[in-house]
């Protein structure tokens, strides 16, 4: 049994130490990307920002056709949420 549990732990072992050179590799090939990559760049806090006037009109309907007529309440929600998703 014991040396059993040993060739268990040399097997780890080496498996971590490929998955570590692979993982090397594979960062390597990417030219660091991974990690210049930032989760909220501008574009898509401007494609948050139309799908929030879109949303912020949905809200207050009523009101906004009262100011503006029904037909371009639905316009300005259309072209925000249309905006929203070709920037985000």
């Amino acid at each position: 049994m014991k040396w059993l549990w040993n060739a268990k732990q040399d097997f780890a072992k080496e498996m971590d130490r490929v998955n570590a050179l692979e993982d090397l590799n594979n960062h390597a090939n990417l030219n660091g990307k991974i990690f210049k990559r930032k989760t909220m760049d501008p574009k898509r806090l401007y494609g948050l920002g139309y799908f929030g006037i879109s949303a912020f009109t949905y809200m207050t309907f009523p009101h906004m056709v009262l100011h503006m007529g029904s037909t371009l309440t639905y316009a300005a929600m259309i072209g925000s949420s249309f905006m929203g998703m070709k920037k985000f």
